[in-house]
């Protein structure tokens, strides 16, 4: 795990900036998780005293809080290196197959478009009351467009081998 939040920095300074960025949002979650795990888990306690976390504890707070690190890492890489058309694209064009089971491929990218367009345009003042009582701004809109590409055999092989991969490594853990 280590190694890969090495090599987070290697994508350039605009992926470790948008990282920091989320890091510095959720940084309230991520003391909270640490201290719930640390001082929650059970086990041999980390120094003697009245207090003390434990050391089983705090090697899974550890865990969780580098794979929050990861995760963060995996959306920063993403949003540099991809488009909104792009990304939009790519939930259409996975959850096409979803159209089997009744459920309408077209709603998805819709709405995490909806969802993304207005945490962008919501203002971010650092006192709550401000936030509701500010009046809501005027929606600009931005078009996309939806890529109606077709997936080649190249592309369903390696959905189902990280489909596979993902139910080996949840199974292995």
């Amino acid at each position: 795990m280590l190694a890969a939040l090495f090599t987070i920095p290697l994508f350039g300074r605009q992926v470790l900036t948008h990282c920091w960025r989320l890091i510095g949002r959720t940084r309230w979650l991520l003391l909270s998780l640490m201290l719930i795990f640390a001082w929650g888990g059970v086990g041999e306690p980390l120094w003697s005293g009245p207090f003390a976390p434990t050391r089983q504890g705090v090697d899974d707070a550890l865990t969780h809080l580098g794979h929050l690190l990861l995760a963060f890492g995996g959306v920063a890489i993403m949003r540099a290196t991809t488009t909104l058309g792009e990304m939009m694209t790519a939930v259409y064009q996975l959850s096409k197959p979803l159209r089997y089971l009744g459920i309408d491929p077209e709603r998805g990218p819709i709405r995490l478009w909806l969802v993304l367009h207005y945490l962008a345009a919501s203002p971010q003042p650092r006192d709550w009351r401000r936030l509701v009582s500010e009046p809501s701004s005027g929606t600009a809109t931005t078009d996309f467009e939806l890529s109606d590409i077709h997936l080649t055999r190249t592309d369903y092989l390696v959905i189902v081998m990280a489909v596979a991969g993902l139910m080996a490594f949840c199974y292995f853990i």
